[in-house]
């Protein structure tokens, strides 16, 4: 049986349920209509049903754009608010830093669980099944927080924003990334989008005033924003490797796509790094 570590229980702040290494805040009769079809959806997707863990082209962009501006995360406590894949959570933990990895998926913490068992990290981190509207953390423990490709599925999102900045200190780092509203994106993308949108339960798309005017009202200033997802690379991810199965081309068009982070238009996503001094 797996025991709390003494130096974990300072995190959590609620009365928890500790079943094979995960604390688990997850009541499934509270859980709302959006929240049951978000684990539903992607607990069928063959990246968090397998144990099999590999660093993609496009996480070690988000993990780089991360360190740029976190530069010292060995023995910082990071939050991984909404894990999906998990990569932030392992490469972090490779690192040194002490992970509180939340998602509201069991599964995907359980997957997550074997992989930094194999790695040999599982120390380093921290499985929360949670909400991020309802953080079972303490107020400002967390160094760090990153949250990718989570705040559009959220329907009370204002709220869970408001829980990011509560567990945070006041001298802290927050990383997050969103997708672009549709004016932004190529038009010829656009019908596709919005298809993919409803297919994977988005709620809205931001333009880069919006999600800085909801961070900045908790006490985060801008240090910089990255734009990705650009033509090119969705034209050949999404279109020429499926057919051709061009898979050593991924790091060049990465490069490429990494080469215009500076580009608004044109772009799918917006990642944005904040502080609070």
């Amino acid at each position: 049986m797996v025991k709390v570590k003494t130096e974990w229980k300072n995190f959590i702040s609620e009365k928890y349920k500790f079943k094979n290494g995960i604390f688990n805040f997850i009541d499934e009769e509270k859980l709302s209509g959006q929240e049951s079809k978000q684990i539903s959806y992607f607990g069928k997707a063959k990246n968090v049903t397998t144990a099999d863990y590999r660093l993609e082209e496009w996480q070690k962009s988000f993990l780089r754009r991360f360190l740029e501006n976190f530069q010292s995360v060995g023995g910082k406590v990071i939050l991984d608010a909404g894990v999906g894949q998990g990569y932030m959570t392992i490469e972090l933990a490779k690192m040194g830093a002490k992970v509180l990895a939340c998602d509201l998926s069991v599964l995907a913490l359980k997957r997550l669980q074997k992989i930094a068992e194999k790695i040999g990290v599982s120390d380093n981190i921290i499985f929360v099944a949670c909400s991020l509207e309802r953080l079972p953390i303490k107020n400002e423990v967390v160094d760090g927080v990153v949250s990718n490709a989570v705040l559009e599925h959220i329907f009370q999102e204002e709220r869970a924003i408001a829980e990011l900045g509560r567990v945070s200190k006041r001298a802290s780092g927050l990383m997050i990334t969103v997708p672009l509203k549709y004016r932004y994106n190529n038009p010829l993308f656009i019908p596709s989008l919005i298809w993919q949108d409803k297919k994977i339960g988005h709620l809205r798309r931001y333009s880069e005033k919006e999600i800085l005017g909801k961070l900045k009202k908790f006490g985060y200033s801008v240090k910089k924003i990255y734009y990705s997802g650009h033509f090119s690379k969705v034209i050949f991810t999404k279109i020429f490797m499926p057919m051709f199965g061009l898979d050593n081309l991924l790091p060049r068009f990465e490069a490429i796509d990494c080469r215009q982070e500076n580009r608004k238009y044109g772009a799918s996503n917006i990642c944005v790094y904040l502080e609070r001094p």
